[in-house]
């Protein structure tokens, strides 16, 4: 019978972590070089051919999202707007919070990100 109730008390445990979701969140702002906003930036967690979840800033360049899931240090973060030079970072570079069930898992990202105007779309040299 105690072994039983031992075996049980694993499975209620068990439950409790599984259902446990993290919340990871990204979030954060996009600017130029200067400062000034960019709004309709994209965010992406992974990368363009196997995306985790986007975020799009708003007109004050903030950006937010939330999805389930910790990530390690070196899963991708990209940034891209349009008249701007693309940006590729790592998650371990923004972490904020870690999950500690989980070796070096991130579940809260905090990016300030600043892009350079392309020279491709016009920009002064």
């Amino acid at each position: 019978m105690i072994a039983s109730l031992r075996a049980a008390a694993r499975v209620c445990l068990l439950l409790v972590f599984c259902s446990c979701d993290p919340g990871f969140e990204l979030s954060g702002r996009v600017t130029d070089v200067g400062g000034t906003p960019i709004s309709g930036a994209r965010v992406r967690l992974g990368d363009r051919r196997y995306p985790w979840l986007q975020a799009v800033s708003d007109e004050r360049g903030f950006f937010g999202d939330g999805s389930i899931g910790a990530h390690g240090d070196d899963f991708p973060l990209e940034i891209e707007a349009t008249g701007f030079d693309p940006m590729s970072t790592r998650v371990g570079d923004h972490c904020f919070r870690r999950l500690w069930l989980v070796a070096g898992g991130c579940v809260d990202v905090r990016l300030e990100a600043s892009l350079s105007a392309s020279k491709r779309y016009g920009a002064a040299p």
